[in-house]
């Protein structure tokens, strides 16, 4: 298969057809449909642009998939595409930074995949998809750019050679365990504003106004009826809630080897993801309310490629697992990461720092709200109540500790988030004060890493000593670059050190 070009599968022209229907169904509807025979000339002239318009997509998908070609030549993935202009990409595996794998439904049946390669680069070359290719295809393609050849150094950190050994299972989701996450995350309140959303293009396609205002009178004359609706809601909301959680999280599983991180998911339609351990650029826990309640956390790992589709959570552990259970997990598969539960809390001056900071979008509202709605001032004082509150939660959930090689903070209000990352994998960091912090002798410190979009973090009023010895910290991975980077321009033939 080296060398040679290949077409995605002829499906992806149906595929792509599919998704331009879908996207243009209620436009479709609505054109030819709810205003079928109209002789308005507007109306006409519109139904005329948008079969123009299908005309020019249909032809567009068929001649991307047959100008669209790839091929590996020379450690290398070659994207070759455009019928008027000629493009050709070359991606070094090198630069792969973790491949993730969807297999819909659509793909199952004809036993096809979807393969999308990222890179730490911006823009449009920060993933290559391949949509549609056949399974030993996609299999052939993962492997060739696992291979120890193809993997090179990143972060200023020596190559690691791949070598293959027998995977460890670190997690394997149970019924229990969705069931849990379904209620958890209140999963079955997603069926209300899809039932909202389904009446209100029903109403406005077919004008049932009046027929809705009957049944809904019906049923305010009828108590009864309203209740067994209500529970009836309920349990559909409920089975609803199970059935999306078992669909998108069932078969899950976390495992890993030497030298790459698996993640895959799904009962029906799978989706899966690998990453190599070198290239994880921060580990992150998230908590939401409902999640911090029940001890529970969502892992996140931070990579430098861009991971795609949201939706699809591709580089998330198990976002309803125990939290202690993730931290062992973490620990597990990636040595080099030691989350620490024991951290440095910010001083008490920290907190009348952040009371005496003035809220400006406070100060705004309260203004606009006293001089358009003087009628209901109190809401003013009822917002201060609550930036102060959350500034106060703020304060109280902020942690952080630092060494010699990581960093760790965390930071919340209702939602709380912890970021491990190694001083290698920070890009930037910078220190600032304000003249309210340099009066209570604080600063405010804050890292970057490499990903799509970049991981900023930052931390608020913490001690200028230790902002100034965060600064150091850093300061020192750059000498250690210099002084590396210098040995190696400086060695002679004889592979002999000219800097002693």
């Amino acid at each position: 298969m080296e060398g040679i070009r290949k077409r995605q599968h002829p499906i992806k022209i149906v595929f792509d057809i599919v998704g331009f229907v879908k996207s243009n169904f209620f436009l479709f509807i609505i054109l030819f449909v709810s205003h079928f025979g109209s002789e308005k000339m507007y109306m006409k002239i519109f139904q005329v642009l948008f079969l123009l318009y299908a005309i020019v997509q249909l032809l567009s998908i068929i001649l991307d998939w047959f100008t669209h070609t790839y091929s590996v030549e020379e450690e290398a993935l070659h994207i070759r595409s455009g019928v008027f202009t000629k493009s050709h990409r070359v991606i070094p595996f090198y630069k792969i930074q973790n491949i993730h794998r969807h297999t819909s439904v659509f793909h199952k049946g004809l036993h096809l995949t979807s393969l999308t390669l990222e890179t730490g680069e911006t823009g449009d070359s920060s993933s290559i998809p391949l949509t549609v290719i056949r399974k030993k295809e996609a299999d052939w393609l993962e492997s060739y750019i696992h291979q120890p050849e193809n993997v090179s150094a990143g972060d200023g950190e020596e190559a690691k050679t791949v070598a293959g050994s027998e995977r460890t299972v670190h997690f394997q989701v149970t019924r229990r365990d969705l069931v849990k996450a379904s209620f958890s995350s209140l999963s079955f309140l997603a069926l209300i504003p899809l039932l909202i959303s389904f009446f209100s293009n029903i109403e406005s396609i077919f004008q049932m106004e009046v027929e809705t205002s009957k049944v809904l009178t019906y049923l305010l004359d009828h108590i009864w009826m309203i209740i067994g609706v209500s529970i009836a809601l309920l349990i559909i909301g409920v089975l609803f809630g199970l059935g999306v959680t078992f669909w998108k999280y069932g078969r899950f599983q976390i495992t890993s080897d030497k030298d790459k991180i698996y993640i895959k998911k799904g009962l029906v339609s799978e989706t899966s993801f690998s990453i190599q351990k070198e290239k994880v650029q921060a580990v992150k826990v998230i908590q939401l309310p409902m999640q911090r309640l029940l001890k529970i956390a969502e892992v996140k790992l931070v990579s430098a490629g861009d991971i795609g589709d949201e939706d699809l959570e591709v580089n998330s552990l198990f976002p309803y697992m125990p939290v202690d259970q993730s931290y062992e997990i973490i620990e597990k598969i990636l040595p080099a990461y030691r989350l620490k539960k024991q951290m440095k809390k910010l001083p008490k001056k920290a907190l009348y720092a952040r009371l005496l900071r003035p809220s400006y979008f406070g100060i705004i509202a309260a203004i606009g709200l006293v001089y358009w709605k003087p009628e209901i001032w109190y809401i003013a004082i009822l917002l201060f109540i609550w930036i102060y509150l959350l500034r106060v939660l703020d304060y109280f959930n902020s942690r952080y500790i630092q060494n010699e090689e990581f960093i760790q903070v965390k930071k919340g209000t209702l939602q709380s988030t912890l970021i491990l990352t190694k001083r290698a994998k920070v890009m930037e960091v910078n220190v600032k004060r304000s003249r309210l912090q340099r009066n209570f002798g604080l600063a405010t410190i804050e890292f970057i890493n490499r990903s799509q979009p970049i991981e900023q973090t930052d931390l608020i009023d913490v001690p200028a000593s230790d902002a100034s010895e965060f600064y150091h910290w850093y300061n020192k991975r750059l000498r250690d670059i210099h002084v590396k980077g210098y040995i190696e321009n400086n060695e002679d033939e004889n592979g002999k050190k000219a800097l002693k």
